[in-house]
């Protein structure tokens, strides 16, 4: 039998943290105009993403004790992995949104926000988004199946 979820502070804490990483991330992504359907649709998941850790910090909160499906679903290693694992993904989203700006600020002639705006988005490689959401949506489905089990 797996070992309990221990959920403490410092795990909502990290949690929360992600929460925040995730709306610096959403902020670099919208600051750009950026048109293309896969560059919208990460961040959408993206948020998506954010919406489902402040509603797994609120079950948490909510929840006196980890309920006993939870137990059985879920390691502490496992949510401790998952929650690495998920920090892993944004910082690296976050980076390459960073080296991006930087090279349109270096670059740019102007007012460089500008041109990151008109045209940062297109700086991604398309497999680049697609890899990105595809990651995102598979901590999404993560954390909806500890949100069931919570519940």
């Amino acid at each position: 039998m797996p070992a309990s979820i221990a959920f403490t502070f410092g795990s909502v804490g990290d949690i929360i943290s992600l929460i925040q990483l995730s709306g610096q991330i959403i902020y670099l992504l919208v600051s750009t105009s950026g048109s293309s359907e896969s560059y919208q649709a990460l961040v959408l998941d993206v948020t998506r993403l954010q919406n489902f850790l402040e509603q797994l910090v609120l079950a948490i909160r909510n929840e006196n004790m980890v309920s006993c499906r939870a137990r059985a679903i879920f390691s502490e290693r496992y949510a401790e992995d998952a929650v690495v694992s998920c920090r892993t993904l944004l910082e690296r989203i976050r980076r390459r949104t960073m080296y991006y700006r930087n090279i349109v600020a270096r670059r740019a002639s102007g007012t460089w926000m500008d041109t990151w705006r008109k045209a940062g988005w297109m700086l991604f490689r398309q497999g680049e988004i697609e890899a990105f959401r595809e990651q995102i949506c598979q901590h999404n489905q993560l954390i909806v199946r500890a949100l069931a089990a919570l519940n």
